[in-house]
């Protein structure tokens, strides 16, 4: 026996918002609730509702808590650029994958930023600034000799991945 669920009015902002930042078109969305793409639009829309059991459905879809659903309204953040890591000449859109591990990162750093705050910690980069008018080749001769990674040792990396991990070491 099918469960029975009621319609449930929430802001249509809030769901357009939750599915765009999750990385699914109108078209996903309607086909995974089985519906059509107009039902879904008129949705989206204001004029028709999900029933709770679609709003958990969408819940997990979008790796969501349920209660976002109810929102008043859709929060206010900085789009992710189209242009994020994607080569040229690639599909622009950025895959559901890449949005959760962006959102997930972002919720990593809102927290770190609070214990920060609440144990007072003073938090400042021990990275130099540099100037567009400052000279590249000194620049680079002081990264080198404050990396202690010699040219020589560079020269004997044994493929990319060597490379790419002495260097990420050495910035961590």
């Amino acid at each position: 026996m099918p469960k029975k669920s009621f319609k449930v009015e929430i802001n249509p902002e809030v769901i357009k918002y939750l599915r765009e930042t999750s990385g699914w078109s109108i078209e996903e969305i309607a086909k995974k609730l089985k519906i059509s793409i107009e039902n879904y639009k008129e949705i989206e829309a204001g004029r028709e509702f999900l029933t709770f059991q679609q709003i958990k459905q969408l819940s997990k879809l979008f790796q969501r808590p349920t209660s976002a659903f109810f929102l008043p309204q859709a929060p206010k953040e900085l789009p992710i650029s189209s242009a994020f890591r994607v080569l040229p000449k690639t599909e622009k859109r950025i895959s559901k994958e890449l949005l959760l591990a962006i959102r997930k990162a972002q919720y990593y750093q809102s927290i770190v930023n609070e214990i920060i705050l609440d144990l007072n910690i003073s938090f400042t980069p021990k990275i130099e600034k540099t100037k567009l008018e400052d000279n590249p080749i000194e620049v680079a001769i002081k990264e080198r000799n404050e990396s202690r990674i010699p040219i020589e040792k560079q020269y004997k990396f044994k493929d990319a991945y060597e490379a790419f991990n002495t260097w990420r070491k050495f910035i961590e």
